[in-house]
């Protein structure tokens, strides 16, 4: 189609100047009969020629009017008032006119698919393009002016929208100018300007009457035999997105914040033989382009402004598109590789280095509105990887992060030496899942705790959510807690599952108190049926025991043993726990969600110095707070006092 559009517009030039040599040497009537048969031998049929005998130094044509039909495609074209100016011994010397000005050209296309096709044929035809074309341009033209009054192009390939075009147009021996407003079945879309310098130089102004949408300028050369186009670009996003949503009903709620006007450079590499259909086409064009913008998301809420910085380099070679981002932002840069092939099948890979993961977690507090303020981390490496698949039809998104030697806070809990490993998949049917493992070195929550790496799994699926943790054990109290297998729903979590807990040091349990004067030795062991709910964490009716006879011994302050002096009961048990030798040491657990502990416990066993040894056999009931405990702990700096200093040495 390019090849004959081309054809057409050099008919003009080509018929209004031979329309001037014919009328000074024929009469009228016989030149428009040979122009008409010189018409039809090229295949142009429907011919209606009118013009005006020569007059001083000037030719009008009055018509002309024809049509010509390719396979599936009709042209029609239409020419009203041609006004011809010349000089005589010119024209007969060089064959240049002084002037052309038409009133009126019209042009229309049609495409109508149910006629006879000529596809293989125009597939397989190039539009050769040499480099003389656009060296001689302006020198082969057959008039020193042309001018155009108004232009109208009209486009329409069966039953699909009308495209239309109507301008003025400029031509001289340095410049090309040209006006446009562009039309969608007679609806006006948009202004056009254009304009080409004799040294290939252009530059184009795309408007909506009120507003710039798009502006291009560059140039055109022909080196090493191939067609260059090199050009710089703006485009006025906030604009262009209302004036899509105005002509091609786009709805969005969002603005990608682009900083106006986008600036970005090409590059295009043609060759000379250019094919015309457009797969072919595709395949031999190649190009660059480079983009550096600023950023500000709008389409997210967000308590701060974010700014983005984004660079871009993208190469078009053979079809297939790929190139390299470049986001740089307050938080940690983030970099896209990917390609891109003609059936819309792409491949992305994206990258955030190491960075410090303090300044990436205090950065993203403000958008993270859940995030408890307690929650510190003092030390630590993060970095991330993934890739993107898009095909026609569907798509996966896939990453992996890493968490290196992270030391954190919450509170007063301190937790050292995270490691946390992540990978997580999301795809075009909604259906998510990560898995990970995490390790930790010690956390302490008022005494040290150890953990076996946790390995976990988060699913979404067919709108279910469901985590599934690992076996694992802590080791704290000299023993170890055993924690089996979970598998629920974190949004709505019911589980029942039974924690194990072995070789715990009664020394260190009691320790936790830090009353002056108690101490024992024994291990015990237990079973501790768990609940957790909406509500919280309970236990009812757990058991822990003795696994061994072992040994308590309370030495009361002095307030208290001058308190039993007048309680015999008191003064009993406290003789008793003097160096109680026990055989038997079994505790009933009840835990409610707020905290609340309950431990009936029964002591056997019996005093070497007390009563002869006789046996003991002793009831109590203990309660306390286990969070007011811990906090307790925490306050009195005995254990984390180190761990203080170790991250302010951090």
């Amino acid at each position: 189609m390019a090849k004959k559009l081309l054809l057409l517009s050099g008919l003009i030039l080509i018929l209004l100047a031979g329309s001037l040599v014919a009328a000074y040497m024929l009469t009228p009537q016989l030149s428009r009969w040979l122009i008409s048969q010189w018409l039809e031998q090229q295949g142009f049929d429907a011919i209606e020629f009118q013009m005006q005998p020569p007059h001083g130094n000037r030719l009008i044509i009055n018509q002309l009017q024809l049509t010509h039909l390719d396979g599936q495609r009709l042209t029609h074209l239409y020419i009203h008032q041609a006004e011809l100016r010349y000089t005589l011994a010119e024209l007969l010397k060089t064959a240049q006119l002084s002037s052309i000005a038409i009133d009126q050209l019209q042009i229309a296309i049609q495409i109508d698919t149910t006629l006879p096709q000529r596809l293989q044929t125009l597939q397989r035809e190039t539009l050769d393009l040499p480099a003389q074309q656009l060296e001689t341009f302006f020198d082969r033209l057959p008039t020193e002016q042309l001018h155009i009054a108004e232009v109208t192009v009209h486009y329409q390939a069966d039953d699909s929208p009308a495209l239309g075009a109507t301008g003025t147009l400029q031509l001289n021996s340095q410049t090309l100018d040209s006006s446009w407003y562009l039309t969608l079945d007679q609806q006006r879309l948009a202004d056009l300007t254009l304009r080409v310098h004799r040294d290939a130089s252009l530059s184009l102004h795309l408007t909506d009457t009120q507003h710039s949408l798009y502006q291009a300028s560059g140039s055109l050369a022909y080196q090493e035999q191939q067609w260059q186009l090199n050009l710089g670009h703006q485009v006025f996003s906030t604009p262009l997105l209302r004036w899509l949503q105005q002509h091609f009903n786009l709805s969005y709620n969002w603005h990608p914040g682009l900083q106006d006007p986008l600036s970005f450079t090409t590059e295009f590499r043609l060759p000379r033989q250019l094919p015309l259909a457009p797969a072919a086409l595709l395949q031999t064009l190649t190009g660059d382009l480079t983009l550096a913008t600023r950023l500000e998301p709008r389409w997210i809420d967000q308590p701060h402004p974010l700014a983005l910085n984004l660079l871009a380099q993208i190469t078009l070679q053979q079809g297939q598109l790929s190139g390299e981002f470049r986001v740089d932002n307050p938080l940690a840069p983030i970099t896209f590789r990917g390609t891109m092939t003609p059936d819309g099948k792409a491949d992305i890979q994206w990258r955030i280095p190491e960075t410090s993961a303090p300044e990436l977690l205090d950065g993203l507090r403000p958008y993270l509105a859940d995030l408890p303020p307690q929650i510190r981390l003092h030390t630590g490496r993060f970095s991330a990887t993934g890739t993107a698949r898009i095909e026609p039809e569907s798509w996966q998104i896939s990453g992996q992060a890493q968490l290196a030697d992270a030391n954190l806070s919450h509170a007063n809990t301190q937790i050292e030496g995270v490691n946390w490993n992540s990978r997580w998949q999301w795809d075009h049917r909604g259906h998510w899942h990560s898995t990970g493992d995490v390790q930790l070195q010690r956390l302490n929550i008022g005494l040290p705790v150890s953990l076996t790496p946790l390995n976990y799994r988060l699913e979404h699926r067919a709108q279910q959510l469901t985590l599934q943790l690992s076996a694992f054990n802590a080791r704290l109290l000299g023993g170890q807690v055993y924690v089996p297998a979970l598998s629920f729903d974190p949004r709505a979590p019911e589980l029942l599952f039974l924690v194990s807990l072995r070789q715990f040091n009664l020394g260190a349990i009691l320790e936790l108190y830090a009353e002056q004067g108690l101490y024992g030795e024994g291990l015990i062991d237990g079973q501790l049926p768990v609940r957790y709910n909406a509500e919280g964490l309970s236990i009812q009716g757990g058991n822990i025991g003795t696994v061994a006879p072992g040994v308590i011994r309370y030495q009361p302050n002095e307030s208290l043993d001058a308190m039993a002096q007048g309680n015999i009961g008191l003064r009993l048990a406290l003789d008793a726990l003097s160096d109680l030798q026990y055989q038997l040491l079994d505790l009933d657990v009840y835990y409610q969600p707020n905290g609340d502990l309950t431990l009936r416990s029964r002591l056997q066993g019996h005093n070497p110095e007390w009563q002869q040894g006789r046996p003991i056999d002793l009831t109590l009931t203990i309660e306390d707070n286990i969070p007011d405990l811990l906090r307790a702990l925490q306050i009195t700096g005995r254990i984390t006092d180190a761990l203080d200093q170790h991250f302010q040495r951090q």
